[in-house]
């Protein structure tokens, strides 16, 4: 599936370059793969007991709902100069190094609370969703699935 949204993307980004829209059906695709793929980092993030189905419909499984404003026009200039996009990230990128680096000792920390007392601590549970939101959003950025860059926040 990762596979076939990286090519949806490459072909998006002509699209982009030639009309200055996400083709809305690609979108979905693209789209939906990500909540797929949320849903399985929750499983492994120990935040559901469950296992992931394989859909991609929004708040099905996961506690951390992802969703996306179709955007009706995207930057063409923006989507299409050269690592503009990544030079706009980097900071985003260096914050996430830090959080992702805490969310291991918390998802570690985390196994030993639901072990003994079988719940996930709520101060932890409510870190892993906002690493997931951020993440979530500057991915959704470098895919050309949003105009907006992602705000420096857990929320």
């Amino acid at each position: 599936m990762w596979i076939l949204a990286a090519v949806i993307g490459f072909i998006a980004w002509w699209a982009i370059l030639f009309t200055g829209r996400y083709p809305r059906g690609l979108f979905e695709f693209v789209v939906n793969v990500q909540r797929w793929g949320h849903s399985v980092n929750v499983y492994q993030a120990m935040m559901r007991d469950e296992y992931p189905p394989f859909s991609g419909e929004n708040g099905q499984y996961s506690p951390v709902t992802y969703t996306l404003e179709y955007p009706e026009r995207l930057s063409r200039l923006l989507n299409n100069i050269p690592y503009v996009k990544i030079i706009l990230v980097i900071p985003h990128i260096i914050v996430l190094i830090f959080l992702f680096i805490g969310f291991e000792v918390v998802n570690f920390i985390a196994w030993w609370a639901i072990l003994f007392t079988g719940k996930y601590p709520r101060g932890m549970f409510d870190y892993v969703v906002g690493v997931f939101r951020w993440s979530s959003r500057v991915s959704a950025y470098m895919g050309m699935l949003t105009a907006e860059c992602a705000p420096f926040s857990l929320k």
